[in-house]
């Protein structure tokens, strides 16, 4: 994974999260670190994304933020933390979806909506669930821009039943 491909939000929100490590005294950045530093940037897309996508944005703040409390702590590192396995996966998994959509950079949008990959690590998974991000909701949800009309049945059905 090269960062110069991440955009500058996307740098931004993982210094923040290599911060919320560090304060925490957690040895590793989790992807609940990265997850929770993008929700917290003012200006980021990555909370009005998720919250157009139906997902409860502050109880998604809170659950992640419980989900940090409960990480081990570390005495003595120094300062040091690097990433963990399961974060470097998910960068990994989204430079992969970049390069499919012959994106140049990455960008957080992409990252923010990691729930919904099966490789989500187990606590992020659940944090997200339980706030209504589900694997389950359209792939595209989250880049369709609100004038966008999707053309199949239930999604018709469903936009006549709000008419």
């Amino acid at each position: 994974m090269r960062f110069d491909k991440l955009t500058t939000q996307f740098q931004q929100a993982f210094s923040d999260a290599q911060s919320l490590a560090v304060g925490g005294d957690h040895a590793y950045i989790e992807p609940q670190h990265l997850l929770l530093a993008l929700l917290n940037q003012e200006g980021g897309g990555a909370a009005a994304i998720l919250s157009r996508a139906g997902v409860q944005v502050p109880a998604l703040k809170a659950s992640l933020t419980q989900a940090l409390d409960r990480l081990p702590k570390v005495a003595g590192q120094g300062g040091e933390v690097s990433i963990s396995r399961e974060l470097n996966n998910l960068l990994n998994l989204t430079d992969k979806e970049a390069m499919k959509r012959n994106d140049a950079f990455i960008a957080s949008e992409l990252f923010s909506t990691a729930p919904r990959r099966p490789r989500w690590n187990r606590r992020s998974r659940r944090c997200a669930a339980a706030r209504g991000c589900s694997r389950r909701r359209p792939k595209d949800s989250v880049r369709r821009s609100p004038n966008t009309r999707s053309t199949s049945p239930r999604a018709r059905a469903k936009a006549s039943s709000t008419r």
